[in-house]
């Protein structure tokens, strides 16, 4: 790998650069899992307080707010359960918080999904981590297995919802472009910033060649592009998996307003 996509590592436990860690352990208790899940999901809606129970009708009215100051986006993905908050951690937290913290900075386990600190919930490349939940579609765990071309095929849309002073300031439609199966290592994903955009997509189709599943239009998906969405998460939910799973997603940046 060149220089060019040498970054500093999100876990300093490491010499090298390293994906979030982002499994959990979870065969040995199927009936704890399940009711720790309850409880999250419990838990997260309970935050949002003001919001309504489904980010559609945040999309409808416009008018919703977020209490919470750590919200800085919502995620939605169509095709899975996938609909939570998102945070990033301050230059205060640890690169990981949220790994193990919900989204009023409460101590979880199951953490909450969060933007990668050298990323920005406007930036050219977002990158996105959370959970996988062995036995559970509970945070990313639905994105676990998308690295399969039949699996990927499933995956719909991502709404992006930018927050901005606790209310949605800008939606996204991001487009699955392809999916990656990598080593914790894997470096060509924390890029966060191209000298232009044909760089971007020249570094797009890179990753695109590379991967194990793709969008069957993947180079006109790539030709529009104007931001990308990544989406990482562990490959086993086993609670010390060296692979990560990345789902990238495209968006032509046509963007609305609140």
């Amino acid at each position: 790998m060149s220089a060019h996509y040498s970054v500093k590592s999100i876990l300093h436990t490491t010499a090298t650069s390293c994906l979030a860690v982002v499994c959990l352990v979870g065969a040995c208790s199927t009936g704890i899992i399940s009711a720790q899940v309850d409880v999250y999901d419990l838990h997260m809606r309970g935050l949002m307080g003001a919001l309504a129970s489904n980010a559609s009708d945040i999309q409808v009215t416009g008018q919703k707010t977020f209490p919470n100051p750590a919200v800085v986006a919502w995620i939605d993905v169509d095709g899975t359960q996938i609909s939570y908050p998102v945070a990033q951690p301050t230059s205060t937290m640890a690169d990981d918080y949220y790994l193990h913290h919900a989204i009023d900075g409460t101590p979880h386990s199951l953490g909450c999904p969060y933007i990668d600190r050298r990323s920005s919930k406007d930036g050219q490349h977002v990158v996105v981590y959370a959970h996988h939940l062995a036995s559970s579609p509970v945070l990313f765990g639905e994105l676990a297995n998308r690295y399969q071309q039949d699996a990927f095929d499933k995956l719909g849309n991502a709404t992006w919802r930018s927050v901005e002073d606790g209310k949605v300031d800008r939606t996204t439609i991001f487009q699955p472009l392809c999916a990656l199966r990598v080593p914790a290592s894997y470096e060509a994903i924390q890029r966060f910033s191209f000298t232009s955009i044909e760089d971007m997509k020249a570094w797009l189709t890179e990753l695109a060649r590379e991967a194990s599943a793709c969008t069957e239009n993947w180079q006109t998906a790539i030709s529009g592009a104007r931001r990308v969405l990544s989406l990482i998460t562990c490959t086993e939910g086993n609670g010390h998996s060296m692979w990560r799973t990345i789902v990238i997603f495209v968006s032509g940046d046509q963007s609305e307003a609140g």
